[in-house]
């Protein structure tokens, strides 16, 4: 009985090792946005953006850029981390996008106006521009639409905005307390 009660201890002991194994934090320097904890309660995340100053086991020291101050941040706190893989545009998706919005809108309007009643006389009639029907105008809107939706989707695409990675918080902790009646107390928790 003996043996097998430090046999259970020795695996207890060693297991926390395992599986507190934490992933390590970004390198000073690397551009990070965090959510942590508010108060003590965990029921909401507060957003933070900015490059890591110091990194310890337990702490995350970051210098914000947007009030230009460090913050101390204790990495239980934290909810999640990501970290920035560079600043890219959004030049083509916005294009698409627009192209699609600004064909899907024109073709739509377009063809919601209808056949064009015939012509008889007057100086629009026979070959220099006689009546349209609902599809040819559908068509010609949904070019010129897209067009200029192309266009403004690469405009709004042209800032510069962060690629964000995120960074994988193991949260799995084990701990060992004394039990009732000179027992030994083993406690698993994970947070998700």
């Amino acid at each position: 009985m003996r043996t097998l009660m430090l046999f259970s201890l020795a695996w207890a002991l060693a297991l926390p090792r395992a599986l507190t194994a934490q992933t390590p934090l970004p390198e000073p320097g690397s551009r990070v946005r965090v959510w942590t904890r508010l108060g003590g309660l965990g029921m909401s995340a507060e957003r933070k953006v900015g490059r890591i100053l110091a990194v310890r086991a337990d702490t995350l020291l970051l210098g914000e850029a947007e009030r230009g101050d460090s913050l101390l941040l204790l990495v239980p706190q934290i909810v999640r981390l990501e970290i920035s893989r560079g600043r890219r545009t959004h030049r083509t998706r916005g294009a698409l996008i627009g192209l699609a919005a600004g064909a899907s809108l024109g073709a739509f309007a377009g063809y919601l106006s209808g056949d064009d009643p015939p012509r008889t006389a007057g100086f629009l009639s026979g070959d220099l521009g006689g009546p349209s029907t609902a599809a040819e105008k559908a068509v010609v809107t949904g070019v010129a639409f897209g067009l200029v939706g192309s266009l403004v989707g690469v405009i709004v695409g042209w800032r510069r905005t962060d690629d964000w990675a995120d960074v994988p918080l193991d949260r799995v902790t084990l701990s060992i307390a004394p039990g009732p009646s000179e027992g030994v107390g083993l406690s698993v928790a994970a947070q998700f």
